[in-house]
């Protein structure tokens, strides 16, 4: 048993022709049924149908035709709306992440309840990528929201290394280990993961071992520079969750990294599906409590 705190439709990077869609989504799910995954999924952007953007601009569209392009709030809920079809579709398998722009606060807390308190069978969490840095006040409203219903929350963090050090290659508004840090020791009743570990492992642990609310998220990169036996030394087997990044990643490259681990089955079962579970707990659908409890 497998569950997947970090994982994307193909839709993500596919292409949106209809058929294209269909035939990646049919092997999505044959591979996590293969491997016995149920995952937590998000849409960054707007999926199959949705407006196009041509501008993809960071700010709003209001000038243009309607239909023409989607506002900046607009796209990540476009995204929302397509998980919650997927999810309606293969319930067994699929469960989502909402995600929204923290620039917005009136649609965005609209967007966390329509989809997190209404629509709760199909969505366990809140993920959040980089259109503030994640430390930014514009948070706070959120994160308030997430407390007050014990919502978890995957806050994408990386430390690319650039021409001015560690953190100088980052992408605009890309989280570091150290904003997510700041973000978790404000919020202390969110419970965080981080994701990729913070991309630069050594980083991301440093930070981490800080708060006791951040689980590191393994996904994506490969099973190599010990990066697993830094985590356990850091953070301990109760304080990491299993992660692909799918399509970014495969399920099996992702797992060999935990159970290459010299460790017992029972601390290897932590990492794979029992921490993820202890922390989404009621979150998760009802089924799948009974199917991970059994």
């Amino acid at each position: 048993m497998l569950l997947d705190v970090h994982a994307h439709p193909p839709a993500m990077w596919g292409t949106n022709d209809a058929k294209n869609v269909e035939d990646m989504e049919r092997a999505y799910l044959d591979g996590l049924a293969r491997f016995d995954v149920r995952a937590v999924v998000s849409q960054l952007r707007p999926g199959p149908g949705a407006p196009a953007d041509p501008s993809a601009s960071s700010e709003p569209a209001l000038s243009l035709p309607k239909g023409q392009a989607l506002a900046a709030w607009e796209r990540p809920h476009a995204g929302n709306a397509y998980i919650a079809d997927l999810v309606r579709r293969y319930p067994d398998r699929l469960i989502g992440y909402c995600t929204t722009h923290p620039g917005y606060t009136t649609q965005a807390l609209a967007e966390f309840e329509l989809r997190l308190i209404k629509q709760r069978d199909l969505f366990a969490a809140v993920k959040l990528h980089s259109l503030a840095f994640c430390d930014d006040p514009l948070y706070d409203p959120l994160m308030e929201f997430c407390a007050a219903y014990d919502v978890p929350v995957l806050q994408h963090t990386w430390k690319q290394v650039g021409p001015e050090g560690p953190g100088s290659g980052n992408f605009p508004f890309e989280a570091t280990p150290e904003r997510l840090l700041a973000l978790a020791k404000r919020h202390p009743k969110v419970k965080f993961f981080g994701g990729h570990g913070g991309g630069d492992w050594e980083w991301g642990l440093a930070a981490y071992k800080q708060v006791d609310n951040i689980w590191l998220d393994m996904g994506g990169g490969e099973a190599i520079y010990g990066f697993m036996d830094l985590a356990l030394r850091a953070l301990g087997p109760s304080r990491i969750v299993f992660g692909t990044d799918i399509w970014g990643r495969s399920i099996p490259s992702q797992v060999s990294r935990i159970v290459a681990c010299e460790l017992p089955d029972a601390q290897l079962e932590d990492m794979l599906w029992r921490n993820a579970v202890d922390v989404l707990a009621d979150r998760l659908p009802e089924s799948w409590r009974e199917h991970f409890n059994q």
